[in-house]
């Protein structure tokens, strides 16, 4: 098998989603244990819709991958990122 097609086959089984989404958990661990080390870096709340912002995009996309194409589900992962992205300007916006 070639290196193309089991790539291929490991993005379409939703494994590379599921690396990602550990990759994504890691990081927030890390970034919140950084926070409260040096009481410096992202604030939890807005680490937190961060995160939702990309986690839904990836959740919509491993089901899109993964799944027989059903609307709902993929519409609610792009609905929780538009969400928490909208928060997200809003809390950076409030700011300045």
């Amino acid at each position: 098998m070639a290196f193309s097609e089991s790539m291929s086959q490991w993005i379409a089984s939703g494994q590379a989603i599921d690396w990602i989404f550990a990759g994504i958990l890691i990081e927030v661990v890390l970034l919140m244990a950084y926070r409260a080390y040096t009481g410096r870096g992202v604030a939890p709340r807005q680490l937190l819709v961060m995160t939702m912002a990309g986690a839904g995009l990836f959740f919509a996309l491993r089901f899109a991958l993964t799944q027989p194409v059903q609307a709902g589900p993929i519409a609610l992962g792009l609905l929780v990122s538009l969400t928490a992205h909208v928060l997200d300007l809003r809390m950076r916006w409030g700011r300045h």
